[in-house]
């Protein structure tokens, strides 16, 4: 971050990381290609939801707005891919678990696995979703937003970007991944008890 009339850097002191270190400008240390880690910053959303929509914990199928395919584990591994698939009658890797957390998040695990929904630490748009070893961390919290007529949205804790069905699509296999929220049809869900 650069001062629009210094042209100094933000800079932590020294890049120690205790409460109390100083924060001071500094000359860039980005002007030979070589980045100084006091200087980096990592910006973080904060338009996220205050709380999710009162949902009943339990058993859910996740099926996509426009294509009506179930939200699926691709294999029983930790690190499964979370894709689409046609809805197969009692499949566990496309029954979700929604358990509402103190914060006003939720945990939705496979039924079949136990693993959890989860962004791989990152905030960019396209990041495809897994399924992981839940260790109670932000990227596997998700806020559930009505969006009226029986649909929601889920927006990741971590990042603040939305479930989104990659290009919208239908075919089995289709990418499941987070993307800003943009409020179109890609991002919606129904929850069906299951």
């Amino acid at each position: 971050l650069i001062n629009k009339y210094s042209g100094m850097a933000i800079d932590v002191f020294e890049n120690l990381t205790g409460n109390g270190t100083k924060i001071q400008q500094w000359k860039d240390g980005n002007t030979n290609t070589q980045e100084t880690e006091a200087q980096k910053f990592r910006l973080l959303p904060t338009d996220l939801p205050y709380a999710s929509m009162e949902l009943v914990n339990g058993i859910y199928e996740m099926q996509a707005s426009t294509s009506r395919k179930l939200l699926h584990a691709a294999d029983w591994t930790d690190g499964s891919k979370a894709h689409l698939w046609e809805s197969v009658e009692n499949n566990p890797l496309q029954k979700m678990r929604f358990e509402r957390q103190n914060d006003g998040t939720y945990k939705i695990t496979v039924l079949a696995t136990g693993y959890a929904l989860t962004n791989p630490y990152s905030y960019v748009n396209g990041t495809g979703l897994q399924f992981t070893s839940w260790i109670d961390g932000d990227h596997q919290k998700w806020y559930v937003v009505d969006r009226g007529d029986g649909f929601v949205k889920l927006i990741n804790k971590y990042s603040g970007l939305a479930i989104d069905i990659s290009e919208n699509g239908s075919a089995n296999g289709t990418k499941t991944q987070q993307w800003k929220d943009e409020n179109v049809s890609a991002q919606d869900f129904r929850l069906i008890p299951a």
